[in-house]
């Protein structure tokens, strides 16, 4: 139970740290970000991104 919520909060707080920038929808798990390739996410941003991934989340890249 304990660890369900760390999780929870895990996820809450990356959430909050990218809303502000990028598109995230929760209830689908996924991330809009304007780059092409991950390498281009910038530094901060890219730490919680990853996180994310690992936590299901899926990430959608512009093509052009």
């Amino acid at each position: 139970m304990k660890r369900n919520k760390d999780v929870s909060n895990k996820r809450y707080y990356f959430n909050r740290r990218l809303k502000e920038k990028y598109e995230i929808n929760g209830a689908k798990r996924t991330i809009e970000l304007p780059f092409t390739a991950f390498e281009q996410i910038p530094q901060p941003d890219r730490y919680y991104v990853g996180q994310l991934i690992k936590q299901g989340y899926n990430v959608q890249f512009k093509l052009f």
